[in-house]
């Protein structure tokens, strides 16, 4: 079933970047060795002849997906960029590939690069898992060529690479750092507020993105109140987000979201254009996009400096968190997460600096009903750091058991869009808030 939709997938991806172009080049045909080598010289003068680079997008085991730029010299030398954190999409790192027969033609990225990072078995790297990564490939037999599109297959996991030229235009912009900034502004506007809305053939979907999970979520509420809610993978590009395997919406098949003249328009395989709007009144009640199992599961402060969100109300945590700072003393306390790690287990993690980073965690259970969230047993499950750091923390643990339960919801800020929020059911006046993660 995985390679029928993958096939699927990787037509519709090709496709529709070249509708105005029919001509595909597939596998030469003729004597086995000269064909091989054949191909193999085909796709590396495809790969360096393209003057401004290519527009590369890639799918993993796991669903996420990941943009990147590349471009590809003779000397079998490449550079790349990629959406895989901020210092990726502003600075270029060079590496080395081939082009070589393995089963078939394969693109190999054969030095440590962006690409092979996904990778990584250590699951700090890359937010996988420790032993396998994310399930990428670094070995990509090269499947044909379409229009400006050139698509290849992952040896191992069978996932899509495809890669698309760029103009001279977008080139630019990725050399002058503009990805990062287009990565940022989609966050921003996309990813946080779910007051986004797009109608697709007569119903309206609340639409939102999360750039920690690559996640796109779609929910329409019915007419009895019920929600149907959509999940799916992006990777950004210069302009947008692409959908490398696409998301079926209410029977169309849509393959990016794109800024339009400042605003942002959901394109189909087939070029049709649905347009999204800001509508403060289709807010969607929290609990319908923060959870284990969908696209939000963390919140918290940013940055290195316990950058919190700007809220007008003056809480109790906000001095708790100030005394964290003031107790920490030399010992510099970044910032805070909560963390849904399963559907009953939340960590607690408070990131600081001392002789180098650590996290302190401690481990609660918890439950979800009707909007209320309810947290318990923490007794014994502390790492040791929690444990070496608990004069500084305990009122922070204190204040969350104490309260226990809180009514999940937006809390509205002065600079920007909402942030979560859990407010004491005991004491309206308690509230636990950050940025959604």
């Amino acid at each position: 079933m995985k390679s029928i939709i993958y096939y699927i997938a990787l037509f519709c991806f090709a496709f529709l970047f070249s509708c105005t172009k029919s001509n595909d080049v597939e596998l030469i045909n003729g004597d086995p060795k000269e064909r091989i080598n054949d191909t193999i010289n085909m796709v590396k003068s495809a790969l360096v002849d393209a003057p401004n680079g290519w527009k590369a997008y890639v799918s993993t085991d796991v669903g996420k997906e990941f943009g990147f730029y590349m471009t590809f010299a003779e000397n079998d030398r490449l550079k790349m960029y990629a959406d895989i954190n901020d210092d990726a999409a502003i600075t270029s790192k060079e590496s080395t590939y081939r082009v070589r027969q393995i089963m078939a033609a394969t693109l190999v990225f054969d030095t440590y690069s962006y690409i092979t990072t996904l990778q990584d078995p250590n699951g700090a790297v890359n937010g996988g898992k420790n032993g396998v990564g994310l399930g990428s490939d670094v070995e990509f037999e090269y499947r044909y060529m379409r229009g400006d599109s050139i698509v290849f297959q992952g040896r191992k996991f069978d996932e899509p690479l495809v890669l698309v030229k760029a103009s001279e235009a977008e080139k630019k912009k990725f050399e002058a750092a503009d990805y990062l900034k287009t990565i940022q502004k989609i966050t921003q506007d996309l990813g946080l507020l779910s007051s986004q809305v797009v109608d697709i053939n007569g119903k309206k979907y609340n639409v939102s993105i999360n750039r920690s999970s690559k996640m796109v979520t779609l929910i329409h509420i019915t007419s009895d109140g019920k929600s149907e809610i959509i999940n799916g993978y992006y990777s950004y590009s210069i302009d947008g987000v692409e959908f490398v395997k696409g998301v079926e919406v209410n029977g169309v098949m849509l393959k990016s979201i794109g800024i339009k003249a400042d605003k942002y328009a959901v394109k189909s395989i087939d070029n049709k254009e649905f347009n999204i709007a800001y509508d403060v009144t289709a807010t969607l009640p929290l609990e319908m996009i923060y959870g284990f199992d969908k696209s939000i599961k963390t919140f918290g402060s940013i940055g290195n400096t316990n950058t919190m969100p700007k809220i007008t109300q003056q809480t109790t945590f906000d001095k708790i968190l100030s005394g964290i700072t003031t107790k920490f003393g030399t010992v510099k306390f970044r910032y805070f997460t909560l963390k849904m790690d399963s559907r009953t287990k939340m960590s607690v993690n408070v990131h600081y600096t001392s002789s180098a980073d650590f996290t302190a965690t401690m481990i609660v259970d918890y439950t979800i009903s009707n909007g209320v969230i309810t947290i318990s047993n923490p007794s014994g499950n502390t790492t040791g750091n929690w444990d070496v750091r608990r004069s500084a923390l305990r009122e922070f643990e204190d204040y969350l058991l104490n309260n226990k339960s809180f009514k999940l919801e937006w809390v509205p800020t002065t600079d920007g869009p909402p942030a979560i929020g859990w407010r004491s059911t005991t004491n309206p006046n308690d509230l636990i808030y950050g940025f959604p993660i």
